[in-house]
């Protein structure tokens, strides 16, 4: 059952990364810097789980390396899912340099 349970759980939270990054995608990687929410929680779940972006401007057009990471606790042990990805967005750096 523990085995059960903790599938579980790995289900919730993929299908939470998801969730996140399609939010992602849809406000835009610009807007959603700008918004400066890089942590956040769904307490609607039991555990509550927690998720934290690292986002990191590639140097390279508008492009932006995406880490996402959703974490919860279960009987006081850790547990984290994390994943890549990249967005591609208009570059504040860019447009600083045209500046």
């Amino acid at each position: 059952l523990t085995n059960t349970r903790l599938n579980r759980q790995y289900e919730v939270a993929l299908s939470l990364v998801d969730r996140q990054l399609s939010l992602i995608d849809y406000v835009g990687i610009d807007e959603f810097l700008e918004l400066r929410a890089f942590e956040g929680e769904f307490d609607e779940y039991e555990p509550i789980y927690y998720w934290d972006a690292a986002i990191q401007y590639e140097n390279l057009d508008s492009l932006y390396y995406v880490t996402l990471t959703v974490s919860w606790t279960d009987h006081d042990r850790p547990y984290s899912i994390s994943v890549d990805t990249m967005f591609n967005g208009i570059s504040i750096y860019a447009e600083a340099e045209t500046e």
